[in-house]
């Protein structure tokens, strides 16, 4: 029987990783022809003019942050109950639970979950999802990175038979090079100088990510190559590290080289400006950051967390360092630095072609079907 009805339910709807993934995913899936809805178990806070544009019904349950009701359940069961999905595709921790259970509730067939990454932020809640699989609330668990899967299943949060790995997919076509006068004006409009060295970091400001970590290497970088500078994109969420960031610029003096831009809708263009990529995550699953920076043809520099490994194979397509260590990544840095330009295009080239020929979006969507038809109906 052909899956014709998917619904996505994720915990918050906007600019971010899983988020773009789900985006990706609803788009491509309805340009084939699929029925599709996203629900959003918070109020959106982006991407929801694309789904329209596209007519993808779009429903929030506007669940307050930290306070879920019974009713939030409930209105989860009806709105599966109004569209009658093949198949649920529940995105991160919180989505993962209500979609199991108002899945089962509402008689979905098939109730895919997908876990972004090992770190699940408490004990608590990595029991929690040991329990979604052991319980059998879903079918299929889900993960972008075989790293990360088989530290899942190493820690019974997941099992062999019912974990698939499906990377995270890229809309190629967005990461064309742009004519040269495009990337010249990006650049001045960034107050970058044609002999400074862009330095690029795109994520939310999450502790995640570990800012601080980088403004910290990053003014050691300073000491030898005095014309780095650093922009970095991504929304200012939380407040205890957008504090911390801020009191640090100023502490090591970064304020004249360092710039936090928020949220921007035009990452391809930054990309292309730079000169390399930075991320200094201490945990991740299979970032979207890293992967839209080598389809732009950019060299990386990243720690070695969650599916990096995967991307990047060191003084190949990038170069690997530890999550943590400030020195090691100053001396990453550092040395992609001191390499000619000439090495850092072949770098580059290697990482676009590798994104190029495994992690196109339809190629990922291809994915996702087989596994959709293969598991259908359950059993």
């Amino acid at each position: 029987m052909s899956v014709q009805r998917i619904t996505f339910l994720i915990t918050e709807f906007g600019p971010g990783g899983a988020e773009t993934q789900v985006l990706r995913l609803a788009l491509s899936l309805k340009r084939r022809g699929r029925d599709v809805r996203v629900i959003s178990m918070l109020p959106p806070f982006g991407f929801v003019d694309q789904l329209e544009q596209a007519q993808i019904p779009f429903h929030t349950l506007a669940m307050r942050r930290g306070r879920p009701r019974l009713g939030d359940l409930w209105r989860a069961v009806s709105l599966l109950r109004e569209h009658r999905p093949d198949v649920l595709v529940c995105f991160l921790f919180h989505a993962n639970i209500l979609g199991s259970i108002a899945g089962r509730i509402a008689g979905v067939p098939l109730i895919v979950t997908s876990i972004r990454g090992e770190n699940f932020g408490s004990r608590n809640r990595e029991n929690v999802e040991r329990g979604l699989g052991m319980l059998r609330l879903h079918d299929v668990a889900t993960t972008n990175s075989s790293i990360v899967a088989a530290g899942l299943i190493k820690r019974k949060i997941a099992t062999s038979e019912t974990m698939v790995v499906i990377p995270n997919g890229i809309m190629l076509d967005d990461f064309h090079p742009p004519l040269q006068d495009l990337t010249a004006s990006t650049r001045a409009a960034l107050a970058i100088d044609p002999h400074d060295f862009l330095w690029l970091a795109v994520g939310n400001v999450l502790p995640a990510k570990d800012y601080p970590g980088l403004l910290r290497a990053f003014a050691r970088l300073l000491k030898r190559f005095p014309n780095a500078r650093l922009r970095i994109a991504g929304a200012l969420w939380d407040e205890d590290v957008k504090r911390q960031t801020s009191g640090l610029l100023e502490q090591l003096g970064l304020d004249d080289r360092v710039c936090f831009l928020g949220p921007r809708g035009d990452v391809p263009a930054l990309l292309h400006a730079a000169d390399a990529f930075v991320l200094s995550s201490n945990f991740e699953g299979m970032p979207n950051a890293i992967m839209e920076a080598m389809a732009a043809g950019l060299p990386v520099v990243a720690t070695s967390v969650g599916g990096v490994p995967e991307l990047l194979i060191q003084q190949v397509t990038g170069l690997l360092t530890t999550p943590g260590d400030v020195g090691a990544l100053a001396e990453a840095m550092g040395e992609m630095m001191t390499l000619s330009k000439e090495q850092r295009e072949q770098m580059a080239l290697g990482a676009n072609l590798h994104i190029r020929q495994q992690f196109g979006i339809e190629a990922v969507v291809d994915r996702w079907v087989s596994l959709f038809e293969s598991k259908f109906p359950v059993s």
